[in-house]
């Protein structure tokens, strides 16, 4: 649309609801709605926090080991030892857990590379 056409077009926030013209709308990168520049402003902080939260999730998902049932092949994350882990969460047999651990995690700690 040419831009005398959208001098006189107003509409509402989503957020504030307040009154603004349709050139200060921006879309919510999360909510996926259109809000003023101000409430825009106000999300772009949220989504700094947004970033250092997942930062800190997949720092503390790396932290989780890998588990398999040897009885039915079930494979699940845990932040416990082993030690801790006493029944398969699908099955329920005991003593059957072990440390699904990848061929070239092996190789590396035994020759140090």
């Amino acid at each position: 649309m040419p831009q005398k056409q959208l001098e006189g077009i107003f509409t509402i926030c989503r957020e504030c609801k307040h009154k603004i013209h349709i050139s200060e709308l921006r879309e919510h990168p999360e909510k996926r709605i259109m809000v003023c520049k101000e409430c825009y402003g106000e999300k772009t902080h949220f989504e700094e926090e947004l970033q250092v939260y997942k930062k800190k999730e997949f720092l503390r998902q790396i932290k989780r080991l890998k588990y398999r049932c040897k009885w039915c092949d079930y494979k699940f994350l845990s932040n416990k030892d082993l030690n801790s882990h006493d029944v398969c969460p699908s099955c329920s047999k005991k003593n059957t857990l072990y440390k699904d651990v990848k061929s070239q995690d092996v190789l590396k700690k035994k020759f140090n590379y």
